[in-house]
């Protein structure tokens, strides 16, 4: 029973090792930038019920939140020393 006991405990160890070696240590940082007109796209002023994760009022507002939150979770897996930003319409 010690043997299985050490050797369960070595497996969790180099999962966990594993685990910190294929997490980026550096995020980056992803900003969207609005290129739409206004009255259309990200700036649609249609009136909009917020939903669940999404609280924007607007249309336009939840598309942007939309672009934001993808962006986020890229930042935290990619790793640059360079800010990336992307232009969106």
């Amino acid at each position: 029973m010690r043997l299985y006991s050490s050797k369960k405990s070595l497996s969790f160890i180099c999962f966990i090792l594993l685990v910190f070696i294929y997490t980026p240590v550096f995020a980056v940082t992803i900003t969207v930038i609005n290129g739409d007109s206004a009255g259309e796209g990200f700036n649609d002023p249609t009136a909009v019920a917020p939903v669940t994760g999404n609280r924007g009022t607007t249309l336009g507002e939840q598309r942007m939140n939309v672009f934001k939150a993808a962006a986020a979770y890229w930042g935290n897996y990619l790793s640059s020393s360079v800010a990336i930003k992307i232009q969106a319409a």
